[in-house]
C-alpha cells in the first residue's frame, strides 16, 4: 500500500473483482507467496469464503451482484432464454439484463458521490451516473459494444492505453499450440493495461467509488485448466511448462496489476477484492447444451428408434464443420455481436430439439452451467401437454432417471442432485422465464453419459476444459473494519452487495435479497 496523500475528506471505496478466480487456488498461491498484494490485504484486513446456490451460479452471477437480487426478480436466466408465453428464444444482452433492475451504482441516493466503473462483465453505460463508465474494453462475455460515459472517454482511453487484445480472442474452439501461445500473451498483457486505465481515471475523476473487474482469471481457467490439472482427461503431460503454469502466472499478473491500482489510491481507502465464483473441470457445457437435450428428447419419445433421429445441428452445423477453425474464428471477430449471437443461438437450437418442444414433455433451456429443464405445462406453454396436477409426478420421474446417469469414463454418477425451482425461487418472474428443474452435474469432465433406460448419449468434445464452481472469496481492508488477518465466517454471495452499499454509506434497498455482514 502506498503513502499517497489523502486528498479526499472521506475514504474512497475501491472494489476489484477477479472474475472466475478459484478460491482454493487463491488460498494455495497465497500460502506459496505468489500473490503478495492479496497476501498483504489478507494479513492487514479480513477475509472469508463466499458460497453460492448451486442451481444458479454462472450465467447470471454478475447481474445478481450488480442488482442485489436473483433471477426470479431481475428476470435474466441465461444469455438466451425462453420468451414468456411462447416456444421462442430471445437473445439477452446488456440492455435486457437490466430491464427491471439497474446496477446499484446507477441508483445511489447521494447524487454527489462520484463513480468510476471499468470493464465490469455484461454491463453497459447508464445515464445519471456521476463519473465515468468504461464498458467492454476487455471484459469476458461482454454483452455490449465497447463504449463509455462520457461518450468521448472510450476513444481517449483506447488512444492512451491501446485496445484490448483479449476481447473476443478467448471465445475460441482451437486446441493448437499457436492459439494457446497467442492467448497466453494476451492474458499477460491486459491486466497491466486495465490497471493503467483505472489509475488514469482515478486521477482524472477522484471518485468516491471505483469498481473494476479483471477477466483474465476467468479466461485462463476456461482455456488452460487441462494443462494444470493432471486428472483432466485432456491433460497433456508433455505440454510446455508455460502452458502448465499459465493459471498461476495470470493470477500473479492480476495481483501485480491490483498492486498498481492500490499504489494510486489514498492510503485510507476501503479496499474490497473479491471473486464471485471459481473454476474446475468442465462438467457443464456439454452436459447442459448437448447431452441433456438429447436425454429429454429420448424421455419424451422413448419409442422412436434412435438411429432415425434427425441430424442435430442442421445446415448451420454442417456449413460450420466445412470451414477450417482458423478461418471461421478470424471471420467471427468481424461479425457484430447481435448477429454473432443470433447465429450461435440458431445452431445450438437445433442441438436442443427446439422444433420439437411443443410435443415434448420437458425440454432443456439454454445453459452453459447448471442444467435447466422446463416442463411443457398446460396453461403456461402455448401447447402444453403436462396437466398441472402431474407437475410433481414429472419432477420425481425425471429426477429418478437423471440420478441414474453415469459418466462412462469413470463409472461415477454424472448427476449429484436435482433441484425443484418452486422450492427455492419465489420471485415474480420465476414462473415466466425460469426452468422447473435444475440439474447439478458431478465435479467431473463430462463429454458423455450412459442411461440404463435411454442408452449412451455422446460423446461431444468440449470446447473449453474448465468451467465454474460455486466457490467465491473476498479480502477487505478499511478503517474501523476487522483487521490483523481475521478470517470471518463464510457468507452467501448475495450478502456482498448490501455490505458494499453499507461501506459506501448508502442505504440498502428493502427488496435487496442479501444482508450486510458487517456491523
Amino acid at each position: 500500500m502506498s503513502s499517497h496523500k489523502e486528498n479526499k475528506k472521506n475514504a474512497p471505496v475501491i472494489v476489484i473483482g477477479l472474475d472466475g478466480a478459484e478460491a482454493t487456488l487463491i488460498e494455495q498461491y497465497l500460502a506459496e507467496g505468489k500473490l503478495p498484494v492479496l497476501r498483504q490485504l489478507q494479513q492487514e484486513g479480513c477475509w472469508r469464503r463466499l458460497s453460492r446456490d448451486r442451481d444458479m451460479f454462472s450465467d447470471t452471477i454478475w447481474i445478481d451482484f450488480l442488482t442485489g437480487v436473483s433471477s426470479s426478480y431481475h428476470g435474466m436466466v441465461s444469455w438466451a432464454q425462453i420468451k414468456p408465453g411462447t416456444y421462442q428464444i430471445e437473445n439477452t444482452n446488456a440492455t435486457t439484463f437490466f430491464r427491471y433492475k439497474k446496477p446499484f451504482y446507477a441508483q445511489l441516493k447521494d447524487p454527489e458521490k462520484r463513480v468510476v466503473v471499468v470493464d465490469v462483465p455484461k454491463t453497459r453505460p447508464f445515464e445519471g451516473v456521476n463519473g465515468a463508465q468504461i464498458c467492454a474494453w476487455g471484459a469476458h462475455s461482454h454483452q455490449y459494444h465497447p463504449s463509455s460515459s462520457p461518450e468521448e472517454l472510450y476513444h481517449d482511453v483506447e488512444s492512451r492505453f491501446g485496445k484490448s487484445t483479449l476481447r473476443d480472442n478467448d471465445e475460441d474452439d482451437r486446441f493448437d499450440d499457436e492459439y494457446f501461445q497467442g492467448l497466453l500473451d494476451w492474458l499477460r498483457e491486459t491486466p497491466d493495461q486495465r490497471a493503467n486505465i483505472c489509475c488514469y481515471l482515478y486521477e482524472k475523476y477522484q471518485p468516491d467509488f471505483l469498481l473494476t473487474v479483471f477477466s483474465e482469471t476467468h479466461s485462463v481457467g476456461h482455456r488452460f485448466w487441462h494443462f494444470m490439472d493432471e486428472s483432466h482427461p485432456h491433460h497433456h503431460p508433455e505440454a510446455p511448462a508455460k502452458f502448465k503454469n499459465a493459471i498461476p502466472d495470470i493470477y500473479q499478473a492480476c495481483d501485480q496489476a491490483i498492486g498498481k491500482i492500490l499504489e494510486t489510491v489514498p492510503e485510507n481507502s476501503t479496499i474490497l477484492i473479491f471473486s464471485l465464483h471459481g473454476m474446475g473441470q468442465n462438467s457443464h457445457d456439454v452436459s447442459s447444451l448437448y447431452l441433456l437435450p438429447e436425454f429429454l428428447y429420448r424421455f419424451s419419445f422413448p419409442d422412436i428408434p434412435r438411429n432415425t433421429q434427425e441430424k442435430r445441428g442442421g445446415m448451420l452445423q454442417t456449413l460450420r464443420e466445412l470451414v477450417p477453425t482458423r478461418v471461421r474464428n478470424s471471420f467471427k471477430h468481424l461479425v457484430p455481436l447481435p448477429i454473432r449471437a443470433f447465429i450461435y443461438r440458431s445452431r445450438i437450437e437445433r442441438f436442443m430439439y427446439k422444433e420439437h418442444w411443443p410435443t415434448m414433455k420437458a425440454f432443456a433451456l439454454h445453459s452453459a452451467s447448471t442444467g435447466y429443464i422446463r416442463f411443457n405445462l398446460q396453461g403456461r406453454e402455448p401447447q402444453g401437454i403436462i396437466p398441472p396436477e402431474q407437475y410433481d409426478q414429472l419432477c420425481d420421474e425425471l429426477t429418478a432417471h437423471l440420478m441414474e446417469l453415469v459418466e462412462p469414463r469413470t463409472g461415477k454418477p454424472a448427476v449429484t442432485k436435482v433441484h425443484k425451482r418452486r422450492d427455492a425461487h419465489k420471485g415474480p418472474l420465476a414462473e415466466e422465464v425460469m426452468p422447473d428443474l435444475f440439474v447439478e452435474w458431478a465435479d467431473l469432465s463430462i463429454e458423455a453419459v450412459h442411461s440404463p433406460r435411454f442408452g449412451d448419449i455422446g460423446p461431444v468434445r468440449m470446447e473449453r476444459t474448465g468451467t465454474h464452481r460455486p466457490r467465491g472469496i473476498f479480502f477487505l481492508k478499511g478503517t474501523g473494519l476487522p483487521s490483523s488477518g481475521e478470517q470471518l465466517e463464510d457468507t452467501h454471495v448475495s450478502n456482498l452487495t448490501p455490505t458494499l452499499l453499507s461501506l459506501m454509506e448508502e442505504p440498502i434497498p428493502e427488496k435487496m435479497q442479501g444482508k450486510k455482514f458487517l456491523h
